[in-house]
């Protein structure tokens, strides 16, 4: 038998968050789906409240273990299927992975008095005390291999409990990525600067997935095997290995169309600097296994021009254009647009409201040597902003609306830095 009590303790870990509705066996649940199951077997079972999980991969308790079996089973079945019952009295570590059982419902023994379960409507997949329900029997599952195998030595040494894990729920955007981590296999898709991976787990990343926007190459550090470049991938490509414990160790993202931004979390590192096309995220030649990613496009660039200090350099959307901190004021801004159409009006010292109309990376949005501040700023483009004004810190992210304004007027306080969030 290939499933074995580790994997489905392991499987069930996995799920944890994943919504119960009465029924389910582990699939994305329409409402016309969950309505059906309330009519055959009522509302104590399938709750009003449960359309609410509509569009969701949903799960009941018997359901748990036959999405990691493949055999479907209710719960009186694994009753009577059972290789061996016993009392719940008679519980001890020995008895991990085995299935607790009482009339109606069913879940997983950890050890420890402790028991995972889709634990009902309320809850889900959890972790919960067996003194919050009331089981009756262990259940030695005909669909499990008990056999204790020796424990096989991993060169990247154990995991961890706790930490951090990426999201559960699939999220996709304008650019989209997938991890295969060991242990878990395939997480859910992330996108556009979500964390893929975990943090604290000591768990490798082996392989991802990247649906590109545009012809894209990825080149990765793979355990022992070195540098190996994908061409063209699209979504299905495999970056990496799979079933073969292999760490990445690094990355690079390359386009000529599509500007991408990407940072990466390695074992006793931590997160890299962000990283733009063509750069390696990532310290090959130290045996690390990277344990997180953040992948996400670059909308447009912007350049500030501080007091004292002239122009920062161009910096990608999402990083602060400006200094904080410093009492400097901001004098001028320019933005290389790319592929984005971005109106501005300003309002400058002693000069006034000023229209820049549909700005081009040549635009100098303010003054240069004329000592000035940017007081004032009226923004249209896909995306939203924040600045940081003398005296009271950034305001709230305020949609590119072409109508709304961030800062003062005849107030005489500066704007320090600016911020922007593509949508």
């Amino acid at each position: 038998m290939s499933k074995t009590k580790q994997g489905l303790i392991n499987f069930a870990k996995s799920k944890i968050g994943t919504p119960y509705v009465y029924g389910a066996k582990g699939a994305v649940m329409s409402l016309n789906q969950i309505r059906q199951l309330r009519n055959m077997y009522g509302t104590s079972c399938v709750w009003n409240s449960d359309d609410s999980k509509a569009g969701k991969v949903c799960v009941d308790c018997s359901g748990l273990i036959s999405w990691y079996t493949g055999i479907i089973r209710g719960s009186q079945n694994y009753y009577d299927t059972a290789i061996q019952r016993l009392s719940i009295s008679q519980r001890n570590n020995s008895h991990i992975g085995w299935a607790v059982w009482m009339k109606g419902h069913i879940g997983i023994y950890l050890g420890n008095n402790q028991y995972i379960a889709a634990d009902g409507s309320a809850y889900g997949v959890r972790i919960a005390n067996l003194s919050q329900n009331r089981f009756t029997h262990l259940l030695k599952l005909c669909d499990i291999d008990y056999t204790d195998t020796p424990k096989t030595f991993d060169s990247d040494g154990e995991l961890r409990t706790g930490g951090t894990f990426q999201s559960k729920t699939d999220h996709l955007g304008h650019v989209s990525y997938q991890a295969h981590m060991r242990g878990i296999g395939w997480g859910n898709w992330q996108s556009d600067g979500d964390m893929i991976g975990s943090i604290n787990q000591n768990r490798r990343i082996e392989a991802i997935k990247i649906q590109p926007r545009s012809k894209t190459d990825v080149t990765i550090h793979i355990k022992s095997d070195g540098d190996k470049t994908y061409k063209n991938i699209t979504k299905d490509t495999i970056i990496g290995t799979t079933n073969q414990k292999k760490r990445i160790e690094a990355i690079k993202i390359d386009s000529s169309e599509t500007i991408y931004r990407y940072r990466v979390h390695q074992k006793r590192i931590g997160w890299s600097s962000w990283k733009t096309n063509g750069e390696w995220a990532g310290e090959k030649g130290k045996a690390l296994q990277i344990e997180a990613i953040e992948i996400r496009i670059v909308k447009f660039f912007v350049n500030a021009h501080m007091q004292t200090e002239g122009w920062l350099g161009w910096k990608p959307d999402g990083e602060i254009a400006g200094l904080t901190g410093k009492k400097l004021r901001l004098e001028a801004l320019k933005i290389d647009p790319l592929q984005e159409e971005i109106t501005v009006q300003a309002h400058i010292q002693s000069q006034g409201w000023i229209d820049y109309g549909k700005i081009n990376k040549n635009t100098v949005i303010g003054t240069i040597g004329e000592a000035k501040r940017l007081e004032c700023i009226r923004l249209k483009g896909n995306f939203e902003y924040r600045v940081h004004i003398q005296g009271s810190g950034w305001t709230n992210w305020t949609k590119a609306d072409g109508k709304a304004t961030l800062g003062t007027v005849e107030q005489k306080l500066r704007i320090e830095a600016i911020q922007f969030s593509s949508l």
